[in-house]
Order: structure tokens, then C-alpha cells, then sequence
């Protein structure tokens, strides 16, 4: 049955609104046969459309009861979202309850995306998964997922409700050089907010919420400068608590490690790339990651392994070369030690969340 583009664009607005909290003005006009592109590009479009095919062809059967589990895995299948707002800053206010609109486990490879995701909980609980931990987000507490990060994160199973504000952009560089929050694991950050400061944050976001045609060009610049200001407000809280800002060596190598991931590199080729000394990086290198080089490569691997098994459920072996092991059974050792459970009870865990018990 053909649908309209009106109709489809509708449609797209609603959930966009009703799961996230996105401003309407903030969502392209899409044409359907443009969102049916977009979605195509999904790395689970094609899984996602043989699963429920049989509920609409040859007929509609799709039963009331059956709705919202099909909205929300056609949300989850959005994995890559940047095509979606092309350069805007985006923002939303996300109220996710259990078993309603919008409470699924949220998942995107890393390097998926350029931007920066920032949520901030107000209510309720959310857990994240950090690689190196499971991190518990309680009121007050703002994480930031940089560009390289894994995106696995979910209403605490054991909250009702878990409520963020969120921010979905990407910062001057010379805002994030001023980067000091503390890291929960690649590409993870956590700031407190103190709670008389609360306030403050929530009215930053408020104002985004009360600007006219926020996707507009001079409404745009508005947004930014808000953005930025959540971000310096959030640098000065970390100063306070002791946070540091970064060394630009550290940043080079870090990103030496990210673009050799897979490759086996030496201490000293980082150290080159860094323009230190073994010793002096290694030093400086754990005073701001908490972890030696070869482990945070590590953890950076497991990131993608996340992903990659969550991809290719049940073949270990292939997600082990994928991320630079010829060993499976090294891998799955380095996975348990570093993620907290085996690579097939991480699969197995991750299928319980998606239900949204």
C-alpha cells in the first residue's frame, strides 16, 4: 500500500517526538522515498524488514498489542544518524518508561558517528556500558559520548522511568580543548552536576526548547551558544571536583592508537607519533586515561567487539580477526577480563535488554 510523503513525514515527527523529545523544526522535510534511502543504509534495515514482512504483506496483521515493539525496533535499527541532520545541533527531552515508546536499548558502532552526544539525567537511572565498566547515570549526572565512542545504553532494568535532556552536536575545537571530565572508558566521559547547579543546566536546556524555527541559520548560532555554554558551565563543575584538562600529546596518542586500532604497534611507535619519550607518555598517558597504552588499545578494541558480536551473534571466531586477534580463545579471555562477562553471555545479556523488561 503506497503511503504519502505528508503522511510519512508526519509520521517520522511524531515518533522523532514522542521517543526522543525533538523539537519538530529541528527534523529535514524529508520525501518517503528519501527516509526509505536513509533507512536502507541501516546496517539492520534488511534483518529488521525480513522479521516483520510477514505482518504487512500480503496483509496488515500487526496486532495493537505488537505496536510498540515494532516502533521501537524501527528506532533501534537507526544506528547511523548523522545523514538524518546533516550539521544541525540537535536536542531533546527523552522520558523513557518501561515497556513504552522509546525504551530500547540504544546502540550504534563506534566511529558511527562525527558528533558528540551529550545526556543528562534528571530522573531516574540509566545504565551505559563503558567497556571497562558499567557505568549507573543518577540524576545529576551528564555523559558524553565523543566521536570513536560505543553508544550502548538503556533504562536502568530495575527504574520505571529515566528522563534526559540531551544534546547532539559537534563543539568548536576550541571548546573541547578545555576537555577535563573524568573518563569512563573510551570516548566516555562523566561529570556531576552539584545539585544546587541543577537548576542552571535545566534552564540552559529550556531555553533551546523556547527558540522559534531552532533550525534556522541565526537560530542555529542561538543553539550553539547555548551548547557552549552547558559545556563550559560542565568545565568549570570538573575544575572544581580536580579534573584536568588533557595534554595535546595524550590526544596525539590516542589518535596514533585509533588509526593503527587493529595493528601491532610498539610503546615507542606511540611514543614517536606523541613526540615523547616511553617513559614521560607512559606517565602522562595514565594520568589521564587510568590506563596503561596497551590496555586502553585494548578496551578500544572491545568497544568494537561489542558491536561487531552484537552483528554477528554466535561467531566469535570472525569478531575476534575483525578487531586484530588470530586467537579466539586469547580474545574471548581479553574480552571476559576487560568487558566482565564472555562474549556469548554479552550476547545473551544484550538480548534480555532489547526487550525492555
Amino acid at each position: 500500500m503506497a503511503v504519502d510523503d505528508s503522511a510519512v513525514s508526519s509520521a517520522m515527527i511524531y515518533l522523532s517526538y514522542q521517543s526522543s523529545g525533538i523539537a519538530e523544526d529541528l527534523l529535514p522535510q524529508w520525501s518517503g522515498e528519501r527516509l526509505r534511502e536513509l533507512f536502507l543504509k541501516q546496517p539492520n534495515a534488511e534483518e529488521f524488514i525480513e522479521r516483520w514482512r510477514g505482518k504487512f504483506v500480503p496483509e496488515v496483521t500487526l496486532q495493537k498489542s505488537e505496536l510498540v515493539t515494532f516502533i521501537n525496533e524501527f528506532l533501534a535499527a537507526h544506528q547511523h544518524i548523522d545523514d538524518y541532520f546533516e550539521s544541525l545541533t540537535i536536542f531533546g527531552h527523552s522520558r523513557r518508561t518501561r515497556g513504552g515508546l522509546g525504551d530500547f536499548l540504544v546502540r550504534r558502532p563506534p566511529g558511527s558517528s562525527n558528533n558528540w552526544g551529550l545526556l543528562f539525567t534528571t530522573e531516574g537511572r540509566g545504565r551505559f556500558n563503558c567497556v571497562r565498566q558499567q557505568f549507573v547515570a543518577r540524576p545529576g549526572d551528564m555523559v558524553l559520548l565523543a566521536p570513536g565512542a560505543l553508544y550502548e545504553f538503556h533504562r536502568h532494568l530495575d527504574e520505571e522511568h529515566w528522563n534526559t535532556y540531551w544534546l547532539y552536536c559537534k563543539p568548536a575545537e576550541k571548546v573541547m580543548n578545555l576537555m577535563n571530565w573524568q573518563e569512563l572508558g573510551p570516548y566516555i566521559y562523566h561529570q556531576a552536576v552539584p545539585a544546587v547547579e541543577m537548576p542552571r543546566i535545566q534552564g540552559i536546556f529550556q531555553q533551546l526548547f523556547e527558540l522559534e524555527s531552532p533550525a534556522e541559520p541565526l537560530a542555529q548560532a542561538v543553539v550553539e551558544n547555548l551548547a557552549e555554554q552547558l559545556f563550559l558551565r560542565s568545565f568549570q563543575y570538573a575544575q572544581r571536583a580536580g579534573g584536568t584538562i588533557v595534554d595535546s600529546r595524550v590526544k596525539s596518542a590516542l589518535s596514533y592508537i585509533s588509526d593503527h586500532l587493529y595493528e601491532d604497534f610498539s610503546i615507542q611507535d606511540v611514543a614517536d607519533a606523541s613526540s615523547l619519550s616511553r617513559a614521560r607518555l607512559s606517565k602522562l598517558f595514565k594520568a589521564y586515561t587510568g590506563r596503561s597504552i596497551l590496555q586502553w588499545r585494548d578496551e578500544r578494541r572491545m568497544s568494537d567487539a561489542c558491536q561487531a558480536l552484537a552483528k554477528n551473534a554466535g561467531n566469535v571466531q570472525a569478531v575476534a580477526e575483525a578487531v586484530g586477534y588470530d586467537d579466539p580463545l586469547y580474545f574471548s579471555r581479553k574480552f571476559h577480563q576487560i568487558v566482565g562477562v564472555s562474549p556469548r553471555q554479552y550476547i545473551q545479556d544484550r538480548r534480555g535488554q532489547l526487550t525492555g523488561t
